[in-house]
C-alpha cells in the first residue's frame, strides 16, 4: 500500500508540475507577443521621426542653398572691390 500512496502522490505533483509549465509556457507567450507589439510600434514611431526629420531637412534646403550661394557672390564681390 505504501507504495500505491507514494505512485498516487508523485502522479498528483506531476500533473500539478504540468499545470504549471503550461501556465508558464502561456504566460512567456503573452510576455514574447506583447514585446514584438512593442517592437513594432517602436520601428514605426522611429520610421515617423526619420521621415520627418527628412521633410524638415528637406524643406530648409533651398534657404541653405540660397545662404551658401549668397555667400559665394559676397565672397567673389570682396574680391572684386580690392
Amino acid at each position: 500500500m505504501l507504495w500505491g500512496r507514494q505512485i498516487k502522490r508523485l502522479h498528483a505533483e506531476k500533473e500539478e508540475l504540468e499545470q504549471q509549465v503550461e501556465m508558464l509556457q502561456a504566460r512567456c507567450r503573452k510576455i514574447e507577443e506583447e514585446a514584438s507589439e512593442q517592437r513594432a510600434l517602436d520601428e514605426k514611431k522611429h520610421a515617423d521621426e526619420v521621415r520627418a526629420c527628412d521633410v524638415h531637412a528637406l524643406a530648409r534646403l533651398p534657404v541653405a542653398v540660397s545662404d551658401i550661394m549668397a555667400a559665394i557672390v559676397c565672397s567673389v564681390c570682396v574680391r572684386w572691390d580690392t
